[in-house]
C-alpha cells in the first residue's frame, strides 16, 4: 500500500494535498526550541525556514539601539522565515525569537524556493499566510500606537494562550516587558491589575 503523509502539527502543511505533503516530508527535520532562542537574526542569512508544530514565535523589530518592538507571533498556523518566500536572503531588522518552548519542522531556505517550484498548493498556501502574517503586523503597530501597557499585554495574553492552546505558559516579567517594548515596572502594574481583575 502506498504510503500516506503524517499529519505534521502544523496547518499550513496540513492543508496541502496529501500527494505533496508525502515528498516534502523527508525534507523536513525537526528542531526543539527553547525559550528566547533567537531563529533569525537581523543582516544575517535567513538559513532556516520554521514551521511550528508547538509553541509561539515571536517576530520582532529591532531598532538602532538595541531595543525592540514585537510585531507578529507565528503559531502552528504558519512559518517563520517569510523573507524568503519574497525572495530575501536577509531581513534588516527583524528578529524571530521562541517566544514559548517548543517544536518545530525545519527546512534549509535554500531548498524552500524549489519546494514552492515544485509545490503550486505550498506556494498558495505560503501566499496566504504572507498575507495574513502582514495584516497582523499592520494590526500590531496601530494597537502598539493606539493602547496602554495593560491593554496590549491583555492582547499579548490572550493571543498566546489561543497559540499554544493552554491557559498555563511560562513567561517572565522581564521577557514580556521586552517584546512589547516598555519597562518591566510597567508590565508589572498591567500584571498586577489583571490579577485584581482575576483574569490572570
Amino acid at each position: 500500500a502506498e504510503a500516506r503523509p503524517r499529519v505534521t502539527g502544523n496547518a499550513l502543511l496540513n492543508s496541502l494535498p496529501d500527494a505533496e505533503r508525502l515528498w516534502l516530508e523527508p525534507l523536513l527535520r525537526r528542531a526543539v526550541l527553547a525559550t528566547r532562542q533567537v531563529l533569525v537574526e537581523p543582516r544575517r542569512d535567513i538559513a532556516t525556514v520554521f514551521f511550528p508544530v508547538s509553541g509561539v514565535i515571536s517576530l520582532v523589530t529591532v531598532m538602532s539601539d538595541g531595543t525592540s518592538v514585537h510585531v507578529a507571533s507565528v503559531g502552528t498556523e504558519g512559518l517563520a522565515g517569510i523573507p524568503v518566500f519574497f525572495g530575501a536572503t536577509s531581513t534588516p531588522n527583524l528578529r524571530a525569537v521562541a517566544q514559548m518552548p517548543g517544536l518545530a519542522l525545519t527546512m534549509p531556505a535554500s531548498q524552500f524556493h524549489g519546494c514552492m517550484e515544485r509545490s503550486p498548493a505550498l506556494e498558495r498556501a505560503v501566499a496566504g499566510y504572507a498575507h495574513a502574517l502582514l495584516t497582523q503586523a499592520a494590526q500590531e503597530v496601530a494597537c502598539n500606537r493606539r493602547h496602554s501597557v495593560l491593554e496590549r499585554c491583555s492582547c499579548w495574553l490572550l493571543v498566546t494562550a489561543d497559540r499554544t492552546r493552554t491557559s498555563e505558559f511560562p513567561m517572565t516579567q522581564e521577557f514580556l516587558a521586552e517584546l512589547l517594548g516598555t519597562r518591566r515596572a510597567s508590565v508589572v502594574a498591567a500584571a498586577g491589575a489583571l490579577q485584581r481583575a482575576c483574569a490572570i
